[in-house]
C-alpha cells in the first residue's frame, strides 16, 4: 500500500468507533477482515457464454441479427461487431467499464432495440462486490496504526 493508501485506511480505522476494542487489543486481523466485508459494486466484463445466453434468453439475438442484417439500420455497425463477439472473434469478454461499451449499450437503448431494464440487467450480471480499501491484510492495518515500519 502506499503512503497516502495507509493514510486513509488509518483514517477509516481510527474514526470508526466499531474498531476500538480491535485497536486496544491489537486485533489487526479482525480489523483488516471487517475492512475486506464492506464492498460496493463495480461493473467488469461478462463473458461471452453469458452474454450469449443473455441474448438468447432475452430474444436479442434475432434482435441483433435482424440489425446486422440492416444497411439502414442505425445500430447496423454495433449489431455487426456484437455477432463477430458472439462468434469468437473480436474478444472474449465485454467489458463494461470501457465507456465506448457502455455507450454502444446506450444507444441500443436510444434506439428502442432493448429497454433500459434489459439495459441495467446486462451490468448487474457484469457487477461483482469488491473491497473499497481493496484487500487488506493484518500487516496493511498494523502499518496504518503505525505499529511496525511503513
Amino acid at each position: 500500500m502506499t503512503n497516502e493508501e495507509l493514510s486513509a485506511l488509518a483514517a477509516e480505522i481510527t474514526s470508526n468507533p466499531a474498531y476500538a476494542d480491535w485497536i486496544a487489543n491489537g486485533n489487526d486481523q479482525q480489523i483488516a477482515d471487517a475492512l475486506n466485508a464492506i464492498t460496493r459494486p463495480v461493473v467488469g466484463k461478462l463473458s461471452r457464454a453469458q452474454f450469449s445466453m443473455w441474448c438468447g434468453i432475452t430474444g436479442m439475438r434475432a434482435v441483433i441479427a435482424d440489425h446486422a442484417a440492416n444497411p439502414a439500420s442505425p445500430l447496423r455497425s454495433i449489431a455487426l461487431t456484437v455477432q463477430d463477439f458472439l462468434l469468437g472473434g473480436v474478444a472474449d469478454a465485454i467489458d463494461f467499464a470501457d465507456p465506448m461499451n457502455q455507450a454502444m449499450l446506450q444507444a441500443w437503448v436510444q434506439a428502442g432495440a432493448i429497454t433500459q431494464k434489459q439495459a441495467d440487467e446486462l451490468l448487474a450480471m457484469a457487477t461483482t462486490q469488491q473491497p473499497v480499501f481493496g484487500t487488506v491484510t493484518n500487516l496493511d492495518v498494523a502499518r496504518a496504526l503505525g505499529r511496525m515500519g511503513v
